[in-house]
């Protein structure tokens, strides 16, 4: 256990060492501090799955984050240059070409 990572646990031995500690406990011995921290590598293992999802979609969020940054710059650009055009055009949208050409 002192040199083991996480991600080299296996079920087999969490089973193991949960018997060896109910061994233990059997025969008299205050190792309950031992299956409280079992517990906790049990809940880390089982743990694992979630948090490489998670990492996995944060990773995800970042780069849509950056492309719309991205493209938020680029519109900016695009509506910086052609600002006069574009509203413009916005006054014409769903009317008439001569709307607005008599008073």
């Amino acid at each position: 256990m002192e040199h083991l990572r996480l991600e080299e646990v296996t079920e087999d031995i969490i089973l193991k060492w949960r018997d060896v500690i109910k061994d233990a406990l059997r025969h008299g011995f205050n190792v309950a501090f031992a299956m409280e921290h079992l517990k906790k590598i049990v809940f880390a293992y089982f743990g694992q799955p979630g948090c490489k999802l998670l990492q996995y979609i944060d990773s995800k969020i970042s780069t849509l984050e950056a492309e719309v940054n991205d493209w938020k710059k680029k519109r900016a650009v695009i509506y910086e240059e052609s600002k006069m055009c574009i509203n413009a055009a916005e006054n014409f949208i769903g009317v008439p070409v001569s709307t607005g050409l008599f008073p």
